[in-house]
C-alpha cells in the first residue's frame, strides 16, 4: 500500500512516517512543498520503501493520503478526492489560517474525509467564532 503524508516534514508527520516505515509494510512517500527539504526528510528515516516529493507527486498513485495542518489539509483533501482515495486528516492545534474562506474549504474537505484524527480534546468539537 501507498502512503502519502502530507506534512511529513513537521515533527507529528515525520513521527507517523517514521513508525510507519519502521513496521515495513507500506510504501511512505512524505509530502512537502519543497521537494528537497521531502527527499531530506525522508533519507532522515531511511529504508528503501520511504521517499520524500512534492505534494502534488506523493498523491500521484496513493492508496491513502493524509494530512497534517491546514495547509496539507487543503491540498491534500483536494487531490485525495479528486484521485478518489483515502483521506486521514490529523488536526493539531486551532491554526490561525483557519480563517475566512480557507476554513471554509478545510472543514468541507475534513467533513469528507474518511478518518480524522484530533490530538487534543478542545479539537474535537470547534468553539464557533466569528469567523466561521
Amino acid at each position: 500500500m501507498k502512503v502519502a503524508i502530507l506534512g511529513g516534514t513537521g515533527s507529528f508527520g515525520h513521527a507517523l512516517a517514521h513508525r510507519l516505515a519502521a513496521l515495513g509494510e507500506d510504501e511512505i512517500v512524505i509530502g512537502s512543498r519543497d521537494a528537497a527539504r521531502a527527499q531530506e526528510a525522508a533519507e532522515a528515516i531511511g529504508g528503501s520503501h520511504v521517499s520524500g516529493a512534492t505534494n502534488e507527486d506523493a498523491v500521484r498513485d496513493a492508496d491513502i493520503v493524509h494530512t497534517h495542518l491546514v495547509h496539507a489539509d487543503v491540498y491534500g483533501g483536494a487531490a485525495a478526492l479528486l484521485r478518489r482515495t483515502q483521506l486521514v486528516s490529523t488536526k493539531h492545534n486551532d491554526d490561525p489560517f483557519r480563517t475566512g474562506s480557507f476554513r471554509v474549504v478545510e472543514r468541507a474537505l475534513s467533513r469528507a474525509a474518511d478518518r480524522v484524527i484530533a490530538i487534543t480534546e478542545a479539537l474535537m468539537s470547534p468553539k464557533p467564532s466569528a469567523a466561521t
